[in-house]
C-alpha cells in the first residue's frame, strides 16, 4: 500500500498514517457488511410476515349491507339550541 501511495522511504509516521488509514478502510467494510446483512434480513422478515399476514386475516365474501342508525327514543334534533357566548 505504501508503493501505491507514492511512499519511497519508511519513515515511522508515514506507516503509521497508512496503517490507520487500512484500520479504517477496514471499519467502513465491516459498517457496509453489517448494514447490508441486516437490510437482507429485513427484507426476509417483511417478507414471511407479508404472508403470514395474509394468511391469519379473516376473509369476507359477502359483507352485510350497511344499515341507518336506529332511532334515540326522546331525541329530538329540532329541539337542539346553540351555547350562548355569555354563559
Amino acid at each position: 500500500m505504501a508503493a501505491e501511495l507514492g511512499v519511497a522511504d519508511y519513515d515511522e509516521r508515514a506507516v503509521f498514517a497508512l496503517i490507520n488509514r487500512q484500520r479504517e478502510i477496514e471499519e467502513q467494510a465491516a459498517a457496509e457488511t453489517k448494514s447490508a446483512r441486516r437490510a437482507q434480513q429485513r427484507r426476509v422478515q417483511h417478507t414471511k410476515a407479508r404472508k403470514t399476514q395474509k394468511e391469519d386475516l379473516p376473509t369476507v365474501s359477502n359483507p352485510p349491507p350497511s344499515t341507518t342508525a336506529p332511532k334515540l327514543p326522546g331525541y329530538d334534533p329540532s329541539n337542539i339550541r346553540p351555547f350562548d357566548d355569555d354563559e
